[in-house]
């Protein structure tokens, strides 16, 4: 028996548990079913009882040409589901920068957000894709926008991951390397936690305070020892930090 995914995108044909045929073709079809489903009438903007729709299964299943074909009949273009999830997040999430583009030139919105503030350009961080967040921030993304779980900016992302492109990328574009989250850690306390010693000395040369306290009295040095980076560690002592 099938089950639904934890983001409601999972497709059931059975119209009796909420799913229509069309968000099954999006999910499974060649193009020319749904476009033969559209013509004979299916609602481009039907939902599911997740609140999703067939533009955002196509834009989760990676299926550009679908989502472009979805929107020359009118698909909308911002929809969430009940789970945060939009067609503009998948595409970011998975860096599909000619998706990305489609949707932002016919009216996406380029700080989308999902179900606990996370914006697209947070999960372009995440994932690496230089290009993607380059396209949104052209398109107006906020560099300095928080998420509402840890409160953290795009460039906090990017450190977390080690995405040492975004990190410079982001500081051209604006970003505060010291910008803190709700915790009063910096990105330097992120990167050195994960080990990215690129990223650190990536933060460290563009200013970033290695002696920083977060609100429980700890330094980035300390998150270092903790998490077993010692390579980490033994750079950040080098550039005045202490126990």
């Amino acid at each position: 028996m099938s089950e639904r995914s934890k983001d409601g995108v999972f497709i059931d044909a059975a119209a009796s548990r909420g799913n229509s045929e069309l968000l099954w073709l999006c999910a499974t079809a060649p193009a020319e079913a749904v476009n033969a489903a559209l013509k004979s009438g299916a609602n481009v903007n039907v939902t599911n009882r997740y609140g999703t729709t067939p533009l955002i299964v196509a834009a989760r299943c990676g299926r550009t040409k679908l989502v472009r074909l979805l929107v020359h009949y009118g698909a909308k273009i911002n929809p969430r589901n009940l789970f945060g999830w939009s067609a503009m997040l998948w595409a970011c999430v998975a860096g599909r920068n000619e998706m990305v583009r489609l949707l932002l030139e016919r009216g996406a919105e380029a700080d989308t957000v999902g179900s606990e503030g996370e914006t697209a350009l947070m999960w372009a961080c995440r994932g690496g894709h230089l290009e993607t967040a380059d396209l949104l921030v052209r398109f107006g993304a906020d560099v300095h926008a928080r998420d509402m779980h840890w409160g953290s900016p795009p460039i906090m992302w990017a450190s977390r991951y080690g995405r040492s492109e975004l990190i410079e990328f982001l500081l051209l574009n604006g970003a505060d390397p010291n910008q803190r989250d709700f915790g009063g850690r910096t990105c330097l306390f992120w990167a050195s936690q994960r080990g990215h010693l690129s990223a650190v000395k990536l933060l460290l040369a563009r200013g970033v305070d290695p002696n920083a306290r977060d609100q429980s009295g700890g330094r980035a040095l300390h998150w270092a020892l903790e998490a077993g980076q010692a390579d980490v560690a033994q750079l950040l002592r080098e550039q005045g930090s202490h126990d």
